[in-house]
């Protein structure tokens, strides 16, 4: 299979000149995605698929080498199907359903891989061809004497065992199963373990429109949690991939922002999780002195290095010049997240340090260090705080999420290097 490889904001105009197949699903998948007012695409994940070639979405800080790319696409992949797993909920519409499909396609293989394809056990009723059944010849059939006196029966009545994969819920499933392997197979196929898998769909004698009420009408006589559960799947995998009718389903997250920060959250060591119930809340006071709060205050990620505390911000910024960067808001708020760590008490103020996390090919410093206040005769300007720059390895942090890790090398974090002063 071809794999195209594009990257998160893709500028609309581009993608509907140059990939209008690609734009068209991505408009099927989510109105809201390409009818937003933004002028780039922001999307990570596949976003086509058929047989002979896919179309994937990679996130900033993504490998520029192309034999790289489809390695780290598939640790994505896996990395989309926990988060989704994990944090995505069906039923609540918009970008968030092909979130939900991501996790769809991965459960649907992980059933397969440890059931195989649904199949029935029907005790079948014959005659001197299996089992003998010996009360229902008793009872039904004509004796004659022996020699002995003892009955001889020569019509015996019995009863075998006989399993069934060629029901209607195993036929769609096999249907299915082909169909996410062709299309999908190049990421997913990971979740199949050694099963083989069918390879061409087999002839389900029914048109595809009405697999789904098919399957509604054998949900009716399942009992068993695993068949209820794959003719769940079934149809939430149908339902998913009607629009285009031939599988192309489109899989994958609008918002990596949301995401990358879950990543950090989950590979890195020291997190502590309890630090926004420390955190003070502006009240508005009115004229006797009662007051009514104005929201509360929450901090992206704390992480714990000895006696200092790093208040991390997960910014999903590519931040490759002073145009793709965090404005003055994100700046002021970073500051005003370090005062109210500092005003709980539980820290010394110098232990304290806050940074901006960037994602990056590979972990470094470049090209920014640090935000600093200046005046406007170019001084420094007093009672500011720097906010740290830091750039993180988008593959280590998605291989580690992928595989419920943590981070290898940690060494980057700010309170493990010297904070440089600033110069005079």
């Amino acid at each position: 299979m071809t794999i195209l490889f594009l990257p998160d904001r893709y500028p609309k105009t581009k993608l509907a000149s140059r990939h209008p197949e690609v734009a068209s699903n991505l408009q099927k998948a989510s109105t809201s995605m390409m009818e937003n007012g933004q002028k780039t695409v922001a999307w990570v994940g596949v976003a086509r698929a058929d047989a002979e070639s896919a179309v994937v979405f990679l996130p900033h800080g993504s490998p520029a080498g192309a034999p790289e790319r489809e390695a780290f696409a598939r640790d994505l992949m896996k990395a989309i199907v926990r988060f989704a797993r994990e944090h995505a909920r069906a039923g609540e519409g918009g970008d968030n359903e092909s979130t939900t499909q991501t996790a769809l396609l991965a459960e649907l293989a992980m059933d397969f891989r440890d059931f195989g394809l649904y199949s029935t056990r029907e005790k079948i009723r014959g005659r001197r061809d299996g089992k003998p059944d010996w009360a229902r010849t008793v009872k039904s059939g004509a004796a004659f004497p022996a020699s002995n006196g003892a009955p001889v029966y020569f019509d015996i009545a019995t009863s075998r065992y006989s399993s069934f994969a060629t029901n209607v819920v195993a036929r769609i499933q096999a249907a299915v199963i082909s169909e996410i392997n062709e299309l999908h197979g190049w990421w997913v196929g990971h979740y199949f373990g050694a099963r083989e898998v069918p390879r061409a769909a087999p002839d389900t004698v029914w048109p595809r429109k009405i697999w789904p009420r098919l399957l509604r009408l054998a949900r009716r006589e399942l009992f068993q949690s695993r068949a209820v559960n794959l003719v769940r799947m079934l149809l939430d995998y149908l339902e998913g991939s009607m629009e285009t009718g031939d599988g192309r389903v489109v899989c994958g997250v609008s918002d990596f922002s949301t995401m990358w920060e879950t990543m950090l959250r989950d590979t890195l060591d020291g997190v502590e999780a309890h630090w926004n119930s420390y955190l003070p809340g502006p009240v508005y006071m009115n004229a006797w002195g009662h007051g009514d709060e104005a929201g509360r205050m929450e901090l992206d990620i704390v992480v714990r290095k000895g006696d200092r505390i790093v208040i991390l911000d997960a910014k999903y910024y590519r931040a490759d010049s002073s145009t793709f960067v965090p404005g003055v808001q994100d700046i002021s708020k970073q500051i005003i997240y370090q005062r109210a760590v500092e005003s709980t008490g539980r820290v010394a103020k110098d232990r304290i340090t806050n940074a901006f996390i960037f994602p990056a090919e590979t972990t470094c410093r470049n090209p920014y260090k640090a935000i600093r206040f200046f005046l406007p005769d170019g001084s420094p300007a007093s009672g500011f705080p720097p906010v740290e720059c830091q750039f993180v390895s988008v593959p280590e942090v998605v291989t580690a999420y992928a595989s419920r890790g943590k981070l290898a090398d940690q060494s980057w974090l700010p309170a493990l290097y010297s904070i440089p002063a600033i110069a005079s």
